[in-house]
Order: C-alpha cells, then sequence, then structure tokens
C-alpha cells in the first residue's frame, strides 16, 4: 500500500503527467479523482481507488487563485477535522468556486464571507493567505512539513 499511496498521489498532483492523463480519460473523464464513483470493473481501478481515503483524510487545498476549489465540496480551510465548512453558504449556489470570495486587490472580501458564512468557518477562511498568481491552488499533504506525501504515514498505517 504505500507504493500504491505514493504513486496516487503524484497521479493527483501531477495532472500534466501521462498516468494522469490516460487514467482520467479511462476512468473519470467528467469529474475530479477524488469526486469520481468507482465504476469500473478494472483491477487496476480498485487498487487505485482502494488508496483514496487515506489521502482524502489528509489533502487539503492551498488556495491560490481559487478557480480549482469548490467552497462547499473541496477540503481547503486550516481545520484539522475536514478542512471543511461546517455550515451552508447563505445564498452561494454550491457549485461557486473560491475564486469568487477574494476581492480585486486579491483580499478576502470579508463582508461577503462574513454575510455569507457561520461565525466559526469566516474566521477560518480569513486565517487563510491569498495569493495573487493565477493557477496557484494546488494540494498539499497537510500534514507533512512542506506538504508533500510522506512515506512515513503509509508505514505507520500498515503496523
Amino acid at each position: 500500500m504505500v507504493i500504491l499511496s505514493k504513486q496516487v498521489w503524484r497521479l493527483v498532483v501531477i495532472p500534466q503527467g501521462l498516468a494522469h492523463q490516460v487514467l482520467c480519460a479511462k476512468y473519470f473523464p467528467n469529474s475530479a479523482f477524488f469526486t469520481t464513483p468507482i465504476g469500473s470493473n478494472s483491477s487496476l481501478w480498485f487498487s487505485i481507488f482502494a488508496a483514496r481515503p487515506l489521502l482524502m483524510s489528509s489533502v487539503r487545498w492551498d488556495v491560490g487563485d481559487g478557480t480549482r476549489i469548490n467552497v462547499m465540496g473541496d477540503p481547503r480551510l486550516p481545520r484539522l477535522s475536514t478542512f471543511r465548512l461546517i455550515s451552508s453558504p447563505k445564498s452561494l449556489p454550491p457549485s461557486v468556486s473560491v475564486s469568487l470570495l477574494p476581492n480585486e486587490d486579491h483580499n478576502w472580501n470579508q463582508e461577503l464571507i462574513k454575510e455569507e458564512f457561520g461565525s466559526l468557518d469566516a474566521e477560518c477562511i480569513l486565517q487563510i493567505t491569498t495569493k495573487t498568481a493565477p493557477g496557484t491552488s494546488n494540494l498539499i499533504w497537510n500534514f507533512g512539513k512542506k506538504g508533500f506525501f510522506p512515506y512515513a504515514v503509509c508505514m505507520n498505517e500498515k503496523q
């Protein structure tokens, strides 16, 4: 499981890689890896799918421009339990991306955030530093020092 988990991590964080492109075209062409249903009878896909729960419990988005991050579904908050919102936004549609939340100065639109989200979520969102470079949102391993996948995690899971 150690090597498989590392390879699945690479599959997720290197979307321009050949493995990602081939597997994406075959097994999840219309969705993301973390949201796609199992749906195939391939033993390769079942093996890859087996590593998903470990990754899902430990990754979150490092928020950049926010265009790739869904407000409701994607883990991004510095909250150790789920990295997700506790409450739903009051009027934002569920499919809206995080890119809507910063203002023109690339700072959080505090008024909108405090209006849309509960106080605990708003406080957590406002703690995140925004970035100005486009496309800088990346998945990170939350428990690693630099956001990289550590082999030690899988070794501990094995014991």
